[in-house]
């Protein structure tokens, strides 16, 4: 609910595995290789997954999403729905080995502070355009580039990188970390 008003948001989850023990997981796939970013979480560039898990659980009250997982083209296998059964026998599996990277990311409630998180950020996104606020915030993480270098608009929209208010996230572990703690801290239930 964004300014008192309910809104209906539509998107198309790109796989959901169910196992026997009532568990779910919701993957996402992408067209290369990529890792879930608390960077990218907190600062609203990438919160679709998390976003996935919310609308999930809020469609199909009961059920609980476990993990997450950004999946890529070029994994070298299939995901195959019998690895998350539980089996007795393992099976190495050099796709699943891949994911577990993200799978241990979900420690304790995290997945669900995070998928809190994701719905405040919409929120929060929803409201500054519905009040008509649509401030520049270029980013290309990663790269030294300024993307205002390119821009046709940069002259009009007033965006300037040195200002504090204007600084993205680094990239660097301390950063990490102080997106995932953000993230874990304003996800808490209750507010």
């Amino acid at each position: 609910m964004a300014k008192g008003q309910s809104y209906k948001v539509r998107g198309k989850v790109d796989r959901i595995d169910a196992n026997f023990q009532g568990q779910f997981r919701i993957m996402d796939y992408k067209r290369s290789s990529k890792d879930f970013s608390w960077i990218d979480l907190a600062d609203g560039t990438d919160f679709q997954l998390p976003f996935y898990k919310r609308a999930f659980e809020a469609s199909y009250p009961g059920s609980w999403v476990e993990s997450l997982f950004f999946v890529g083209w070029k994994t070298p296998q299939v995901y195959q729905l019998q690895d998350f059964q539980g089996s007795h026998e393992a099976k190495e599996n050099p796709a699943l080995d891949a994911l577990q990277k993200q799978k241990d990311l979900w420690q304790e409630d995290w997945v669900d502070r995070a998928a809190l998180f994701a719905e405040k950020k919409a929120i929060q996104t929803l409201e500054t355009v519905l009040e008509g606020r649509f401030p520049a915030k270029p980013l290309v993480r990663g790269s030294r580039q300024n993307p205002c270098r390119y821009c046709p608009w940069h002259a009009a929209c007033g965006y300037d990188q040195r200002l504090a208010r204007n600084q993205a996230l680094g990239d660097r572990a301390p950063d990490r970390e102080a997106a995932r703690v953000k993230v874990l801290e304003l996800g808490r239930g209750g507010d």
